[in-house]
């Protein structure tokens, strides 16, 4: 059954990330949303680098409309679901290798699911 439930919020986060990539290539909008969700998770975690990181996140939110900018909440909000229902599975990983195809093999990046 967790499979399943796993898959629909796969889908849900694929849903939302195809929205962004409507005008951009997967791997941008992939590291934007990498690097967005490391600034917000920093700076609640570690405020000495709190205006670096701000200020990386502004940077990089400015390039997407306000509408998309929402968009980067949803994908995170759908993470945190997924890993709440089921803490033990690789999600992001299973996105970026699955569901993007984003691997690279030449630079030693491969899939390594969660046993």
């Amino acid at each position: 059954m967790a499979k399943t439930k796993d898959r629909t919020w796969q889908q849900k986060f694929m849903d939302v990330f195809k929205i962004l990539t409507r005008s951009r290539q997967n791997w941008e909008v992939w590291s934007d949303f990498v690097h967005l969700t490391a600034c917000t998770i920093s700076n609640v975690l570690d405020i000495s680098h709190y205006d670096e990181h701000e200020e990386q996140y502004m940077w990089i939110i400015s390039r997407y409309t306000k509408e998309e900018s929402a968009l980067f909440a949803d994908l995170m909000a759908i993470t945190v679901l997924a890993l709440e229902e089921n803490p033990r599975q690789d999600f992001l990983g299973q996105i970026h290798q699955a569901e993007l195809e984003l691997g690279n093999a030449a630079a030693g990046s491969f899939y390594s699911p969660i046993m």
